[in-house]
């Protein structure tokens, strides 16, 4: 009687050893430094070598794990250890967009409504709101004043903000003043813009941490307690 050949395996090349360090399998691990990347969870889970057809649902699994919420956490608080990010300076930085003002820039005579820009009296703070500052140096003028011809030099100076509104949306957000299904949507709006991405991930990563840091609080957590029957659970892919 013929043999039927054994079918190829199809299963990841990773194996599902777990990492007694982390508790975490190869799998599992490779998916968590992959969302740690761009925060796309069913990408990370295609990249860690889940079937793409079900990846959606794997990775909103693996994302419920303790295991994988801790790998994650400490990943990313080493992240803002290394640049120096704290929740203290991000949200100093969101509220100099969100409260700037481009006449902390002007001079207004209220004589005859003329206009200067001005940068004898801003500071650090309305500075970082500033996005280009553009100097041209125009042809010299000649004016009479009583009877006197004065020449004077002319230079035209051209100030750009730096848009405040992804800056306000975060404070918004920070501040439970949006809902999540407004949440969802003005994100997919200013995904386009590279400074409100970036502020998105950080805040991301402050939140987790702090939720992590919370839930072992509330927990008791041990981290050389990494055996039992609940943790073991959470091992398996």
């Amino acid at each position: 009687m013929a043999v039927k050949p054994k079918a190829p395996e199809t299963r990841s090349k990773f194996h599902e050893k777990v990492n007694p360090d982390t508790g975490l399998t190869d799998r599992q691990e490779r998916f968590c430094e992959e969302y740690l990347i761009d925060m796309n969870a069913t990408r990370a889970a295609v990249a860690a070598g889940y079937e793409k057809k079900t990846a959606a649902q794997q990775a909103s699994r693996l994302l419920t794990k303790v295991k994988v919420k801790e790998y994650i956490g400490k990943k990313q608080q080493a992240q803002l250890d290394k640049y120096a990010i704290s929740q203290e300076k991000t949200l100093r930085a969101a509220a100099r967009l969100a409260y700037s003002n481009i006449g902390d820039f002007l001079t207004i005579n209220r004589e005859d409504g003329t206009v200067a820009i001005d940068f004898s009296r801003v500071g650090e703070d309305e500075l970082a709101a500033l996005d280009a500052v553009e100097v041209t140096e125009l042809p010299a003028q000649t004016l009479v004043i009583g009877g006197e011809e004065l020449e004077r030099e002319v230079i035209k100076t051209k100030i750009k903000m730096k848009p405040s509104w992804p800056a306000i949306e975060a404070l918004m957000k920070r501040l439970g003043l949006v809902k999540e299904q407004v949440e969802v949507n003005v994100t997919q709006r200013f995904d386009r813009a590279d400074m409100s991405e970036v502020a998105r991930r950080v805040a991301f990563m402050l939140r987790s941490a702090a939720e992590l840091k919370k839930s072992k609080a509330e927990s008791g957590h041990n981290p050389k307690q990494s055996t039992g029957g609940k943790d073991a659970g959470n091992s398996k892919s």
